[in-house]
């Protein structure tokens, strides 16, 4: 047990049915009933154990509860440890609140969802933390004196208990500061109701306590705002039994059974810390919000597959945030981290119920997935990536940034999401040790028998695994079928220093990066040791999968806010829409006029505005840097002009004589615009490279005429040209054979063409190391053999100096163990609230 965690005299326990149960409570003498709850519609009874002179301890009096253990009548019993709780960190100051401009780049749109007429009018927040000062003149009008709570101290007023404890009044303020009343600044939801609860106090909280906090006021609260945790960057804690319980209520019972939203700060430990380590964040039940700054993720935000998405949170590398404090205060002092992004995101929320009081939890979080986005935002720890659904997502900052206004716009056409299913895979046991810098890979497959859903929401893994020693340094990856993949833990440094001696754990993680997925294929975990100080084993690991069966989005028209300008024709996709432009524009949504920039260049395309130009905002295949209003228009890679960049490019629809009538069967284009002769002026019709650099004659051998950048993203095949290029195609009459490979993977030229292009399709396990294997049917002329010949042996000599390098390196890797050290000091944030580990 941690040193930080305090045994207390207090015990919870539930009777059974049985009417004797309460007699035989009372039978024990050495237990004072002291109050009755319940949660769930389960009765419980706190108990304090009656102390005597003999005991130093309430530990040390083990026989009361061994004797309520024995019990028939009792089913439950749980001695509450207190445990910390870290702070997660015409108005006056109306100029200060920065974070409500919609003028700022990127803007969560707030002032726009106020100008649609939505400000959180009836809806009611519990601010569950350190205390809320009921006499603040910035947000009395909007307290709920009569239903407020304090479960530290057990009676009803919220209020801190010093001067010190400002945090929750800070937090109301950023949520319901009142509009126009000369005080302070303004809340997101200055229209709702809030009501303090307070939980967080002295020396921690028990679990009975939080508990209460969790489900107070249930069917009268609709969110609950949550600036509090474990302790950032070490261990891993889990709710307890009865706060389990508290919030599973809460979601089945709670706003009349369309669920309580339960909001929670995603932690302060920067990229060396994972929120997965955080029950109460990794939690399908619980919306994790993280914080963000001008232009990237905040510098203190946790790498965290579990969070749904960021707000701003205040930096000391951008900008405070300014809000009311305890003795009637007004300010901005080190107002910063995810204990404010998280009651920004719930006061966003308050304006989405207000549009529509029927929204489920379930549809607030498909709601917040769809509209948050990755606008001008830069992930630091890692790129972003766009999932199987066409939903960009990042390793820090979930979906992106919150938008009000379209949280509310998709609020007020939404309807109700179908209902929740679940599968859960086999447990498998590979017991799969990583050794030096390997990686453990573990894989299992999920057939349509296996599973009846269609559509993802949550994945949890639930892994087991043992180390060697430090245990921070686990990392373990999941990768879905579609070749998303989440971090579920990554390097914890602190985590290391705490527990350098061997040991093992079990522990489910979550991730919301495959929402909108399809399920089935092979999913792969990956478990390795940072940089290879230690040895981690896999003993044991199985998936449980959350979503439906049916289209969620089926009711939902994409294009209804008719995104698409000038004439352009909208289509809609999951999570998403695409424009089909119109001759004379671009861009995401139509909007700009084209020039002839946007045919990058390639003078040889007559007419750059007659071309059928597609772009999809929810899809970054080639690289796409451009992202205009928050939607990802994409710029290509080398070699391709804008006269195309769709991934739905499925190969076999190419075709190509030498009479110059191309048709890629994509572009549609005249096939005027793609010639193939010999003179020089050769566009293949996917490349779009210059002629100069894909002439058809009989000493053309440069790569770039091959299809080097392509990707069939529906058939998931990779195209490997390393070391083949037209040149390639080029050998003697005698056809080369490449008998050994199997069936699926042969070489096909390309009919009636020659010298200029051999698409092959490789296993890379079999052929990408032996370059000479093709079938090439076409008759070749003996000096372009030598010149094939002379190609082979650059390549092969090439890959036994990076082969030799490898060697040297992993030798290198094998002798060299560094030392790891002693502690690791680093910065820390003001204002947050964390809880020890168990």
């Amino acid at each position: 047990m941690s040193v930080s965690e305090d045994i207390t005299d207090t015990v919870v326990v539930r009777l059974s049915t049985d009417p004797e149960g309460f007699n035989s409570l009372r039978r024990h003498s050495d237990l004072v009933i002291k109050k009755k709850f319940q949660i769930n519609h389960k009765q419980y009874y706190i108990l304090t154990i009656r102390k005597n002179r003999n005991m130093e301890t309430p530990l040390l009096h083990l026989e009361s509860l061994q004797s309520l253990k024995n019990d028939k009548n009792i089913i439950f019993v749980e001695q509450q440890i207190r445990r910390d709780r870290v702070k997660r960190s015409n108005d006056p100051e109306w100029n200060s609140s920065w974070h409500l401009n919609d003028e700022i780049v990127p803007s969560m749109r707030i002032s726009s969802a106020w100008s649609a007429g939505y400000n959180g009018d009836g809806v009611v927040i519990a601010v569950v933390d350190d205390g809320v000062e009921t006499t603040h003149p910035d947000i009395d009008d909007n307290l709920d004196t009569d239903n407020d709570y304090d479960y530290y101290d057990d009676d009803d007023d919220p209020s801190p208990a010093n001067k010190f404890d400002s945090h929750g009044t800070q937090i109301s303020g950023l949520l319901a500061a009142e509009k126009g009343n000369g005080q302070c600044s303004l809340g997101v939801a200055y229209g709702s109701t809030i009501l303090g609860v307070r939980v967080i106090g002295g020396p921690g909280v028990t679990d009975v306590e939080e508990a209460q906090s969790l489900r107070h006021y249930v069917q009268g609260v609709d969110i609950y705002s949550m600036s509090w945790g474990p302790p950032d960057g070490y261990g891993f804690s889990t709710l307890g039994t009865l706060a389990t319980e508290a919030i599973r209520e809460g979601i089945t019972t709670g706003r009349k059974g369309k669920g309580s939203i339960y909001v929670w700060a995603a932690g302060n430990g920067y990229l060396d810390d994972n929120c997965n380590g955080d029950g109460y964040v990794n939690s399908i039940y619980t919306i994790g919000i993280t914080g963000a700054q001008s232009g990237k993720n905040a510098y203190y935000s946790e790498v965290c597959a579990a969070a749904l998405a960021a707000t701003y949170g205040g930096s000391s590398q951008d900008r405070y945030l300014t809000t009311t404090s305890i003795n009637s205060s007004c300010t901005s002092d080190y107002i910063e981290g995810t204990s404010y992004s998280c009651p920004i995101a719930a006061g966003i929320i308050s304006l989405a119920l207000q549009a529509n009081t029927n929204l489920t939890w379930r549809d607030v979080q498909y709601i917040i997935v769809l509209s948050s986005d990755r606008y001008d935002l830069n992930d630091t720890y890692s790129s972003w990536q766009t999932n199987g659904a066409y939903k960009q997502v990042s390793q820090v900052l979930g979906f992106g940034l919150m938008n009000a206004a379209d949280m509310v716009y998709y609020a007020q056409h939404w309807t109700n999401v179908p209902e929740q299913l679940y599968c859960v895979t086999n447990t498998h046991f590979p017991k799969i040790m990583t050794t030096a810098n390997e990686t453990s890979v573990a894989k299992t497959l999920i057939k349509s028998t296996m599973c009846s859903l269609s559509y993802i929401e949550h994945v949890t893994a639930t892994v087991s695994f043992s180390y060697d020693r430090y245990r921070g340094l686990t990392e373990i990856f999941l990768v879905s079928p579609s070749g998303t993949e989440s971090h579920l833990l990554t390097n914890r440094g602190k985590d290391a220093v705490r527990y350098q001696e061997a040991g093992n754990l079990t522990w489910t993680f979550m991730s919301v990066h495959y929402w909108g997925e399809n399920p089935i294929g092979n999913w792969t975990l990956q478990v390795r040791s940072h940089k290879g100080f230690t040895r981690v084993t896999l003993d044991s690991w199985f998936l449980t999968l959350y979503g439906t069966r049916t289209n969620p989005l089926a009711h939902f028209d994409q294009c209804s806010s008719t995104p698409c300008e000038n004439n352009g024709k909208c289509m809609p996709v999951f999570y998403s829409y695409s424009c089909n432009c119109t001759a004379d524009y671009t861009g995401a949504n139509c909007k700009h006029k084209k020039t002839q920039s946007d045919c990058n260049g390639d003078s040889n395309v007559t007419d750059c505005e007659q071309d059928e130009i597609k772009y999809n905002n929810a899809t970054d295949y080639y690289n796409s840097t451009d992202f205009e209003e928050g939607i990802n228009t994409r710029n290509c890679t080398n070699n391709f002009s804008s006269i195309v960049c769709d991934p739905e490019i499925n190969q076999s629809n190419y075709t190509n004589d030498n009479n110059g009538t191309t048709l890629d069967g994509v572009n549609k284009t005249s096939s005027s615009n793609y010639t193939n002769d010999n003179n020089g002026t050769t566009l293949d019709g996917v490349n779009k490279t210059s002629p100069t650099n894909c002439t058809n004659n009989s000493t053309d051998t440069n790569p770039e005429c091959m299809h080097n950048n392509y990707t069939d993203i529906h058939n998931i095949t990779d195209y490997n040209r390393a070391g083949f290029n037209s040149s390639n195609c080029t050998g003697s009459s005698d056809d080369i054979d490449c008998s050994s490979l199997q069936t699926n993977n042969t070489s096909n030229c390309t009919s009636m063409l020659n010298k200029t292009e051999c698409d092959i399709k490789l296993d890379k396990t079999n052929c990408s190391h032996n370059l000479s294997q093709f079938d090439c049917t076409n008759d070749r002329n003996s000096e372009e053999s030598n010149k094939t010949n002379y190609s082979l042996m650059i390549v092969i000599l090439l890959g036994s100096i990076v082969s030799m390098s490898v060697i040297i390196t992993l030798l290198v890797a094998a002798f060299y163990k560094p030392n790891m050290p002693s502690s690791i000091n680093l910065p820390t944030v003001s204002n947050r609230y964390r809880v020890e580990p168990t």
